[in-house]
């Protein structure tokens, strides 16, 4: 878009308030249609990747749930403990759907969730909650470092190294 605004004011000139709009679009399609092709076009993403990144920022700040989280909230047991299902004044055995907003278990605040997300920190006044998930947890069976231990070019018998 900046791009394109500096191409039409060394081109173009216009004034607005002397062409008005329609004038000044008309000028623009006539002297260059790409660049004007080319700005609609960023235009148009810039509307949706906002949206997207305020939905985004919007489920991570206030929710505290992924995208995933949040559609299949019914489906994880740790956003329906028993606490929460005091506090609506029903359980979940009676077979209906549920219509009260699963609360995360993670949600520290939403300024805490952003500076979570983004890892950020500020003199020991913004201070992330750093989990390193990857050792957190032992999976059984599974042997460590096997990415450093495998041989290319040897021959597999299975499909999960395609």
């Amino acid at each position: 878009m900046y791009g394109c605004k500096l191409y039409w004011n060394n081109v173009v000139p216009f004034d607005f308030y002397e062409e008005g709009i329609t004038g000044v679009s008309y000028k623009l399609v006539k002297n260059s249609p790409w660049v004007t092709w080319i700005a609609l076009n960023a235009a148009f993403h810039f509307c949706w990747v906002g949206i997207l990144l305020v939905c985004q920022l919007y489920q991570v700040m206030w929710l505290a749930m992924t995208t995933n989280e949040r559609l299949n909230a019914h489906r994880y047991k740790y956003f329906h403990s028993e606490d929460q299902d005091k506090e609506v004044g029903h359980s979940h055995d009676d077979g209906e759907k549920c219509k009260h907003q699963p609360k995360s278990p993670f949600n520290r605040g939403p300024i805490s969730n952003l500076i979570d997300i983004l890892g950020i920190s500020f003199c020991g006044l913004l201070r992330p909650n750093k989990v390193d998930w990857k050792n957190l947890y032992d999976v059984p069976g599974k042997p460590e470092n096997l990415l450093r231990r495998m041989r290319l070019n040897v021959a597999r018998e299975n499909y999960q190294f395609v």
